[in-house]
């Protein structure tokens, strides 16, 4: 019988007669079998497809009627500077109310503003002002969302799947990186901004439907409930005294303000530089997409593995190499791949950051700590603002480059820090 048991090995190790569980865990969607998990999966990568149709229609709206990289670089801001301003505050209120009704209110002011973007361009009555006031206004639903739905994944998958999850949530923001940019730059030149902001606000559906048919119901919980400056003040705190927390967030932070923000510059590049048209721009936003799906079915396939902090800064080391290539290529196949590059590493840093950071936390403070690792995205937006006007004044090239070397040299001395602290605990301990 020993023969056909190891033939029976070998077979399953040559994939032929795999279990569909655990073929799905090869490929890293093995979390999919949790039905709420799934539901929500699948509602975010519709509705998110439908988001990044209108931001890659927006920021072409906004270089066609201004011409200005600066500008650019303000509407940014101005979407994600609610994310800085309130993103804490945020952690408080998903600490304290039902995380999925959240969701629904989020979702729902969402569809309006896209459904009144809409109408504006319809009409012919869309401002630049006006496109920063609806930016804000989206900003601030986002904030609320953000924080809401990822503090919601580990109470839909079992502790020891967190990391897989994490990382397929991941694989499938990714998946909208191929899907919005490939499909809004089909339909901006056939329907235009108009059809595009349509869409939007109909892939809302997606997301609202999903989260009515869950049957998740928050725990009641007994938690006093104290000032908002003192449950804020709290969290810090807690992040303060945990390395495994506040290492990977400073890291977040430096990365976000410093080198992601060159995706609002591609219209730019696209333009300017490679002297592509929407089509290739389309192209441009996708790469990234593309490289952090296959990077993120590898993560969440593999599960939990030692070694997070080597690559956090491995990731990081990786993701400034490639940002270095896109800006000084002038071949779009060699920009294409760069970016790429940039978008696996990305979402491998990304991903590792913040399964480590759920890991370090009890579930009472999660809002409050997820919601101040997700400020990194209001760092976004000063990365936008700064590097629109150093593009304006010095272009493309120089403003991503200085961008990507300043976030290595910020990430290599929060490394030096966290061992110098590591190596004084240790010689006060003897």
């Amino acid at each position: 019988m020993a023969p056909s048991r190891k033939c029976v090995t070998l077979e399953e190790k040559g994939g032929a007669s795999l279990s569909p569980l655990a073929a799905s865990r090869r490929l890293g969607l093995s979390t999919l079998r949790h039905r709420d998990f799934a539901l929500l999966f699948s509602g975010t990568v519709v509705s998110h497809s439908g988001d990044l149709v209108q931001s890659m229609a927006q920021s072409w709206l906004v270089f066609q009627l201004t011409g200005s990289a600066a500008k650019l670089g303000l509407c940014g801001f101005c979407q994600l500077l609610p994310r800085l301003v309130l993103g804490a505050v945020g952690g408080v209120i998903v600490d304290r109310v039902d995380r999925r009704r959240l969701l629904l209110v989020t979702q729902t002011a969402a569809m309006l503003q896209s459904l009144l973007f809409w109408a504006l361009v319809v009409t012919h009555r869309i401002t630049f002002g006006e496109i920063l006031g609806l930016t804000l206004v989206l900003g601030v639903a986002d904030t609320l969302n953000l924080t809401a739905r990822h503090t919601l994944i580990p109470a839909l998958v079992p502790p020891a799947e967190l990391q897989a999850g994490v990382a397929l949530n991941s694989a499938g923001m990714n998946l909208t990186q191929i899907i919005g940019p490939s499909l809004g730059g089909v339909l901006l030149g056939i329907v235009g901004v108009s059809g595009c902001l349509a869409l939007n606000a109909v892939s809302f559906l997606g997301i609202l439907g999903a989260l009515l048919a869950m049957k998740w119901r928050p725990r009641r919980g007994d938690r006093l409930r104290r000032p908002v400056r003192d449950e804020l003040a709290e969290g810090v705190r807690y992040v303060r005294k945990r390395e495994a927390l506040w290492v990977p967030i400073l890291v977040a932070y430096g990365v976000a303000a410093l080198a992601m923000a060159y995706s609002r510059l591609l219209p730019v590049f696209a333009t300017d530089v490679l002297h592509a048209g929407v089509r290739e721009y389309g192209w441009m936003l996708a790469a990234p997409g593309l490289g952090a799906l296959c990077a993120s079915l590898v993560v969440a396939a593999r599960g939990r593995r030692p070694g997070a902090r080597r690559r956090v800064f491995i990731a990081v080391a990786t993701l400034v190499t490639g940002l270095c290539a896109f800006a000084l290529s002038n071949l779009l196949w060699l920009s294409l791949i760069a970016l790429a590059v940039v978008g696996a590493a990305q979402m491998v840093f990304r991903t590792t950051a913040l399964a480590s950071c759920h890991e370090a936390v009890e579930d009472s403070h999660r809002g409050r700590v997820i919601s101040i690792f997700l400020l990194d995205y209001g760092l976004w937006s000063f990365g936008t603002l700064w590097l629109g006007i150093l593009c304006d004044a010095h272009g493309p090239r120089f403003a991503v480059l200085t961008g990507a070397l300043s976030c290595l040299v910020v990430t290599a001395g929060i490394a030096v820090v966290a061992r110098a602290r590591r190596r004084g605990a240790v010689l006060s301990l003897r």
